[in-house]
């Protein structure tokens, strides 16, 4: 069950981490547009189709709250 729990952890984390990165630079490269959930979502969606297809709003969400949870982004962005 433990292993199990930890190879599933290794997964998500691995699936999330384009997620991530990508979310991570646009609220740190383009402030003007970047500042919520919507203004990172275009960012996506304008990356490129593959990323604008595969990531959704509430993927959007969940990462940036990933990120200010773990001391990622500064107050100001996103």
């Amino acid at each position: 069950m433990v292993l199990a729990t930890l190879r599933l952890r290794r997964r998500v984390a691995q699936d999330l981490s384009p997620l991530l990165a990508t979310v991570h630079w646009l609220c740190a490269h383009d402030d003007k547009r970047r500042q919520d959930v919507a203004g990172v979502l275009e960012g996506v969606r304008a990356w490129n189709r593959r990323k604008g297809d595969l990531f959704t709003e509430h993927h959007v969400t969940v990462a940036l709250e990933r990120l200010r949870e773990d001391g990622w982004l500064l107050a100001t962005q996103a």
